[in-house]
């Protein structure tokens, strides 16, 4: 030990300092088990089951849709009804969506033709489904021989029109408050999903009484008030009531050609709803 001190030219104080280090270092690992056996991380053996569940596709997102089979109405089940059946809530927007827009389901058939259903879900369903099979005799709603009167039917009267479900039957009166009444039946075109297909459907089904339409008046009229009509926006109902301060009463409907934010399109559309008393 001594020749080695020499050799390195270290004094025996330097050197059982070192020694002392080492014999620390050494013993590092066997102290931290000493001190910090129990600060490892615990699982809880539950938690562990749900991971290998979630990592197996069961009980996570990716888990399968429990599925309750039992008679259903196609025409009359609901959003969490269609999951039940084992659908995702994609596949099941599609087919409200397709109730939404009038469409019904008269036989098995209609329910097969649903894109959003594989042969596989439809053969699972088949006979779960509470209407005939394809080619069996169906009563169902037809198409109206006597026309509804447009501008005083409820939704209850617009649901008797062939093509018309509770969702059409809301948006056009809906849309029928918003104009103070339909001038025509063409106007049906401009409610929200009914497409020329649609409004073909309806159209011969239903008759409007002009007369029955809340009409405005256009010299006492203020801004809020036309602004009402879907076909005036608040820039142009206001420049309306802005040229009858500045130039006096209208007579009739050709005065306001005379605004020129107003073109005859919107002219003609409006005219049916002013007087000018």
């Amino acid at each position: 030990m001594a020749y080695l001190t020499n050799q390195l030219a270290i004094s025996k104080k330097t050197w059982n300092g070192l020694v002392v280090l080492f014999i620390i270092v050494a013993a590092v690992p066997f102290i931290r088990n000493i001190f910090y056996a129990d600060d490892e991380p615990h699982i809880d053996k539950k938690q562990i089951l749900i991971l290998a569940k979630r990592l197996n596709g069961v009980g996570g997102e990716s888990a399968k849709l429990k599925i309750t089979l039992s008679k259903f109405n196609p025409d009359t089940l609901s959003f969490s009804g269609w999951k039940k059946l084992g659908l995702s809530e994609r596949q099941v927007t599609v087919i409200m969506h397709y109730k939404e827009k009038g469409g019904k389901f008269y036989s098995k058939a209609d329910v097969a033709k649903l894109y959003s259903i594989s042969p596989q879900k439809y053969k699972q369903i088949e006979s779960f489904i509470d209407l005939p099979d394809r080619g069996t005799t169906y009563s169902h709603k037809s198409k109206l021989t006597v026309p509804i009167e447009l501008n005083s039917a409820d939704v209850a009267k617009l649901k008797a029109v062939y093509g018309i479900g509770e969702s059409f039957a809301s948006r056009i009166i809906k849309y029928r408050e918003l104009l103070g009444g339909y001038n025509s039946k063409q106007q049906l075109r401009e409610v929200y999903g009914i497409d020329a297909e649609k409004y073909a459907e309806i159209s011969g089904q239903i008759r409007v009484n002009p007369n029955a339409i809340k009409k405005i008046n256009v010299n006492t009229a203020e801004t809020d008030e036309l602004n009402r009509l879907p076909y005036l926006n608040y820039k142009q109902a206001n420049a309306i009531v802005q040229y009858r301060l500045q130039h006096g009463e209208y007579l009739s409907a050709d005065d306001l050609a005379d605004i020129a934010i107003l073109d005859p399109q919107i002219i003609q559309k409006i005219k049916p709803y002013l007087v000018y008393k």
